[in-house]
């Protein structure tokens, strides 16, 4: 009986053991990981990390397009081109191994003109008086007409100005969001004839993305309480249907329209009067609609108008103007 129980005891124990030893003596296995498909721009970083159950040790790998990028646990995955990559971790010791992939879509990297490299004294503009017919800010140039004989100017100038109490065209370089804070921006003056546009340099197609937009003090004003020339939108009763409205256009290098983009610097169409509005704030408006486009353009509709056209002062400011690099 001894004996029996001995050999009882014996078969337990080993039973035990090779469960113990069976339990520690496997591969790893990747519980969690931050390696799933998305989408990012050249320049920006994605960081990896798995959690690995195993109480043995292992190694990890992490391969892109099969070539091995790093051994560590973390992995920092920062493209400096376009295009798919697929990536890979695998986690390893002797008894085995498990892995786990993803794809990674790479876009061209965004560039940003923001006008902020032009030189401006404090509370100051450029309108074009000397001559030049525009100004460069990145790989864009912004046409402006100046007329020496009456000290007037069309298309474009840049400014830092955001009084936004003074009423009047004394007031034209102004936008009219009180936060401005010396921030550089360009302003458009719709021309009598013809246009003016942003051209991009050297003919090129670029895949525009977005622009910021902000009422000029000028329109919003005349806008908010009429003029002697722009009435007030709502009118009297404050039910008047106005609107004022921004055709944003895309043209090829021939200067021909390719499509366009609209956005409502005021819109007084509501029935309820409480959702009746003139942008006061910078705004960006998409623009991957336009295509690729050599040009960018500015034109205006407005619910006032009179015998000479829109009596709406046909103003704008624009700010950082967002845009795809050219792939390679």
């Amino acid at each position: 009986m001894k004996n029996l129980f001995k050999t009882l005891l014996a078969g337990l124990l080993l039973i035990a053991l090779f469960s113990a030893c069976n339990k520690d003596n496997v591969a790893p296995e990747i519980m969690n990981s931050t390696l799933t498909d998305t989408t990012i721009r050249v320049g920006e970083q994605l960081t990896f990390n798995a959690t690995i159950q195993s109480d043995l040790v292992f190694t990890y790998s992490w391969f892109v397009d099969n070539e091995l990028k790093s051994s560590d646990a973390i992995f920092v995955f920062t493209p400096d081109h376009s295009g798919e990559y697929n990536l890979k971790l695998l986690a390893e010791n002797k008894y085995g191994s498990d892995s786990i992939l993803g794809k990674i879509t790479v876009l061209p990297k965004i560039i940003t003109i923001d006008f902020e490299e032009l030189s401006l004294a404090q509370d100051s503009y450029w309108n074009g008086n000397d001559g030049s017919g525009g100004f460069s800010s990145g790989s864009a140039f912004l046409q402006n007409l100046y007329y020496t004989d009456y000290l007037y100017w069309e298309g474009f100038s840049y400014s830092n100005q955001n009084d936004t109490i003074t009423q009047g065209n004394t007031n034209q370089y102004s936008v009219y969001d009180a936060t401005n804070n010396e921030n550089k921006f360009a302003a458009f003056f719709l021309p009598f004839y013809g246009n003016t546009s942003i051209v991009f340099n050297d003919q090129q197609l670029i895949n525009v993305q977005s622009i910021k937009v902000c009422n000029a003090t000028y329109p919003a004003l005349s806008m908010l309480y009429g003029d002697f020339v722009g009435k007030k939108f709502g009118g009297e009763s404050g039910n008047d249907e106005d609107y004022f409205k921004l055709i944003i256009k895309g043209l090829d290098a021939s200067g021909n329209e390719i499509s366009s983009v609209d956005f409502y610097l005021a819109d007084y169409r509501f029935s309820d009067n409480t959702k009746d509005y003139i942008v006061k704030k910078w705004t960006t408006v998409d623009l991957t609609s336009l295509g690729a486009v050599n040009q960018i353009t500015f034109t205006f509709e407005s619910s006032d108008n009179g015998s000479w056209g829109i009596n709406t002062p046909t103003y704008v400011c624009i700010d950082d103007l967002a845009y795809s690099e050219k792939e390679n």
